[in-house]
């Protein structure tokens, strides 16, 4: 059904398919006629007008002189000057964002300046406190821990080489008297190395634990036996179990770190600690196993009463 507008009388009739009906509604002043089953309209230039631009494109127009049918206004080109407000108007909002970008690398930047100037302190400082520890390593005058112990054991075989020649013809393996320590006088052994058990008592102070060691030992264990007995006094001073797997060197070491014994108690027992492996694994001849067993209790003798200090 087509679309049809024309003029009856003073009104203006319009047939429209039902579908379109409330495109007629939007002109001002319509109504319905049951009668003739058309939408009525007040016959006025602008009423025709309303009409034309709703449904001329697809309307035929009866009663109405030298009218031609006119469809829906097109919308203008745009003219020359609103194509370059549009663009400055881009412009600009592209200019904004860039600006905001923009701020915010200034603000990271900042940041990474300031962390950076902190790291920059930071290596400085420790810069200086490498400089620092140099200049004291340089300016040391203690003398090594291996040049004490050099001069140690030096002194040791000087008494070593002493004794070996006074008694040269000495002694096979075996058990050797024990010496007493009872006030009643007693008559001491002319065996040169119960000599020196008794001198090495004397020296320790006549420490029990000390004593009851070296009366029970052999010319063949003397070395095994005090290194034994000075690093179980050491763990126990220093609380370290027995299931504890560390050495005798480690645990000397600890004990001359934390202040336990002393810098000269702790090359003495390193030097029992040498005759120690000595003996345990060298193939020696006799003078030479006797004079490493007295050279490693007259040691121990010397390092006991701090080992019996520092235990209690």
């Amino acid at each position: 059904m087509e679309i049809l507008i024309a003029r009856s009388g003073d009104e203006i009739h319009v047939s429209v398919p039902f579908a379109l009906k409330d495109r007629a509604k939007k002109v001002s002043g319509y109504r319905w006629n049951p009668a003739l089953k058309v939408w009525a309209f007040p016959n006025s230039q602008a009423v025709f007008s309303e009409l034309i631009a709703e449904f001329g494109d697809n309307a035929r127009v009866e009663g109405f002189d030298n009218v031609a049918p006119q469809g829906p206004k097109r919308p203008s080109e745009p003219t020359v000057q609103d194509q370059l407000n549009e663009k400055i108007k881009n412009q600009e909002i592209l200019l904004q964002k860039y600006g905001t970008e923009l701020a915010d690398l200034k603000v990271e930047l900042r940041g990474k300046s300031t962390a950076l100037e902190s790291l920059e302190k930071h290596l400085a400082a420790k810069n200086s406190d490498l400089e620092k520890a140099i200049k004291q390593i340089e300016s040391l005058k203690v003398a090594p821990e291996e040049q004490k112990l050099k001069q140690s054991i030096e002194f040791w075989k000087r008494s070593a080489t002493d004794a070996e020649k006074k008694y040269e013809a000495l002694l096979k393996e075996s058990s050797h008297p024990k010496v007493t320590t009872s006030t009643q006088p007693a008559t001491i052994s002319a065996d040169p190395f119960v000599q020196i058990v008794s001198r090495a008592i004397s020296i320790a102070g006549r420490d029990r634990d000390f004593e009851v060691t070296v009366n029970n030992t052999t010319l063949s264990r003397a070395a095994l036996d005090l290194a034994t007995a000075a690093e179980k006094k050491l763990r126990k001073s220093l609380g370290i179990p027995s299931s504890d797997r560390r050495d005798f060197i480690a645990v000397i070491r600890e004990a001359a770190e934390t202040r336990v014994i002393s810098d000269e108690a702790r090359g003495l027992l390193n030097f029992v600690r040498q005759n120690r492996n000595r003996v345990a694994h060298d193939q020696l001849n006799q003078s030479e196993l006797w004079a490493r067993s007295c050279i490693a209790i007259l040691a121990s003798s010397i390092v006991w009463p701090e080992l019996h200090g520092a235990e209690t």
